[in-house]
């Protein structure tokens, strides 16, 4: 067998080993369940929960989406606790265009990226609609040589303020409906949020869109891979720190099945 041949055959039986693992870790948590290394929740149904600052919600234009490159992997769906999820890594990336200037004054556009979102996204179907759009938006951290001129966090304007000025602070709340945000933004569920954001360690983005809540952790890491040699010598490890990284998921939505509103 030639290097090449050895590499590929290690590889696979790498990926084999990982999807036991996965399989055996989601049954545990979840019920039905189906996984795919390979498949990912489709873009238009990340792109449509208005998450993503300047991907367009409209369906009819999609000169923006060109400006975007989704990629995911890891995919499962199944029941928790009755109800239907699907999830999956989600890596998207913005491109668009620079336009530098020297000190002549000569322009030259040149093209640049960010990482809008990269980490686990997790879609949940309600019993019933909402009849609104409610989105909850962990607000970005400004950079640190602007903070003393402008503060910690950017100010974002929110449609409905809380009586929780904590999360007032740290969230930003769009809504088409801001009465029936309220029936999310219940004072338990806002404490709740707040507590989880801590635990996460990444940026926690909630839509509530028609019969579905997303529920996204945006904490720049593609979760669920092999991290190092050992781990596949010891599974148990693995399928606990798979787990460990659906928790902060699953205990969000363990709170939202206590919402009447919802479900």
């Amino acid at each position: 067998m030639g290097l090449f041949s050895m590499l590929q055959a290690k590889k696979q039986k790498k990926l084999d080993i990982k999807a036991e693992i996965m399989n055996e870790a989601l049954s545990e948590v979840f019920t039905d369940c189906y996984y795919s290394l390979e498949e990912k929740i489709k873009a238009e149904t990340v792109r449509d929960s208005g998450l993503i600052d300047e991907w367009n919600l409209d369906t009819d234009s999609y000169d923006m989406k060109k400006r975007f490159e989704y990629r995911g992997n890891d995919y499962f769906k199944g029941k928790y606790k009755g109800h239907e999820i699907e999830c999956s890594d989600v890596d998207i990336t913005k491109y668009f265009t620079v336009i530098d200037t020297d000190e002549d004054g000569n322009q030259e556009e040149r093209e640049d990226f960010e990482t809008s979102f990269k980490g686990i996204w997790m879609i949940c179907k309600l019993e019933k609609s909402l009849g609104a759009m409610i989105r909850v938006r962990e607000k970005e951290d400004t950079p640190i040589i602007f903070r003393k001129i402008v503060g910690k966090r950017k100010q974002v304007k929110s449609d409905v303020e809380t009586e929780n000025t904590s999360f007032n602070e740290q969230f930003q709340v769009l809504t088409d409906n801001p009465q029936k945000a309220f029936y999310v933004l219940t004072p338990h569920f806002m404490e709740h949020i707040l507590s989880a954001d801590n635990k996460a360690n990444g940026r926690i983005l909630l839509s509530f869109s028609n019969d579905k809540v997303h529920i996204a952790i945006h904490n720049r890491k593609d979760s669920f891979e092999i991290k190092k040699g050992s781990e596949i010598k010891e599974p148990e490890l693995l399928k606990k720190r798979i787990q460990s990284e659906l928790k902060y998921a699953t205990d969000i939505l363990d709170e939202l099945l206590k919402n009447q509103n919802l479900f």
